[in-house]
């Protein structure tokens, strides 16, 4: 299979290079794949796209992708270049900060391979965490359990939010619209999920404990885009 690793990013020149050759090291535990690296990056001032033209050049796995700023605009773009111009077999979005380990890259395609067709880490089945702080815990509960879980009624899985997760390409991800999503922010995680979920996708979770980021500072914060998007 042909797995793309999209990494979408904003001013994250302190972690892209690390997490690409990370990953290239985790490729290495499954020579029976084909791995790419798909930077989608919001054309950030601190020469994040920079670094990744200098990796390109080095390395034909690895590619670069500019986009609006917005995660929802990125990961939508990033999802419609890696199936139509890297031919996908499965994708993997995920941060660049470290915060979803990506460690569980092996597992998650494992599960794949099992015949599930998207694999969530979560937070909220047992041995998942985080290291949330209060306010934080309760802007998280508020999104992804009271609005995404009880209210909008997306069962499938525990944990709406998060940004990794394996995606199946054919009959799963290539059935779902993209040119009809209109989402900019990070609501962006539990509308893939609702729209995956209408496609008859087998879903599952495995435990996943959220970090700090390893370096750079978090675009999350409290603010009226932020509200719009719980909403």
């Amino acid at each position: 299979m042909r797995v793309v690793n999209l990494l979408a990013s904003y001013n994250e020149k302190e972690n892209i290079e690390k997490m690409i050759e990370t990953v290239e090291e985790i490729a290495k535990e499954l020579p029976q794949h084909e791995f790419h690296h798909l930077v989608v990056d919001s054309k950030s001032p601190d020469g994040t796209g920079d670094l990744v033209r200098k990796m390109a050049k080095e390395n034909n796995r690895v590619h670069l992708l500019e986009t609006p700023r917005g995660l929802g605009i990125s990961l939508i773009q990033g999802y419609k270049h890696a199936m139509e111009e890297l031919k996908a077999d499965v994708l993997i979005p995920n941060d660049v900060d470290f915060q979803w380990d990506p460690n569980h890259i092996p597992e998650l395609v494992k599960k794949i391979e099992e015949g599930y067709d998207v694999v969530v880490p979560s937070r909220h089945v047992p041995s998942g965490g985080d290291n949330f702080s209060p306010f934080r815990k309760l802007t998280h509960w508020v999104s992804n359990t009271l609005m995404a879980y009880y209210w909008a009624g997306i069962t499938e899985v525990k944990d709406h939010n998060g940004n990794m997760k394996a995606i199946r390409v054919k009959g799963i991800l290539d059935k779902v619209d993209l040119k009809k999503l209109d989402v900019k922010g990070y609501v962006i995680q539990m509308t893939i999920i609702y729209e995956l979920s209408k496609t008859g996708a087998k879903f599952t979770e495995v435990p996943s404990i959220f970090k700090d980021r390893l370096a750079g500072t978090s675009k999350v914060g409290m603010s009226g885009q932020f509200v719009k998007d719980v909403f």
